[in-house]
């Protein structure tokens, strides 16, 4: 019991503390642009998070974890959202770091599309091969 206890608390430390990682990308994302583009650049990675933990909780979680959980749907206890979130600030750190390459170089309704793709299909097929089982 403790053991759970202890794994779901450092789980939710290590994602809080990759929160703070959008904040960074963001950061040197609008450094690589022109000051007219700096306001723009920071709203991309900004919206990051928004669009893309929507896509991932429609059903990226479930394509990860085996076709189980669209709209994370289930029982809803404590290792399963840790587990959740955790996967969710991962991909959007993998979802951010394009955006510093195509600084100045894509629409916001191109975003938006890359946003839902990335935390739809790419992210979670990936972390499916990755972390389960292959």
């Amino acid at each position: 019991m403790n053991e759970s206890i202890i794994n779901t608390i450092w789980m939710l430390i290590c994602a809080f503390l990759v929160i703070f990682m959008q904040a960074g990308f963001a950061m040197v994302g609008t450094g690589f642009t022109r000051a007219k583009n700096a306001g723009h650049t920071m709203a991309l990675n900004m919206m990051v998070p928004a669009i893309a933990v929507l896509g991932y909780w429609i059903c990226g979680f479930a394509i990860q974890t085996g076709g189980k959980g669209f709209f994370l749907s289930g029982p809803a206890y404590a290792p399963i959202m840790t587990l959740f979130l955790y996967q969710a600030v991962l991909m959007n750190v993998s979802a951010t770091i394009p955006t510093g390459a195509m600084a100045e170089r894509w629409t916001f309704k191109s975003f938006v599309v890359y946003g839902f793709f990335i935390s739809m299909i790419t992210y979670p097929l990936y972390a499916r091969w990755v972390w389960g089982g292959g």
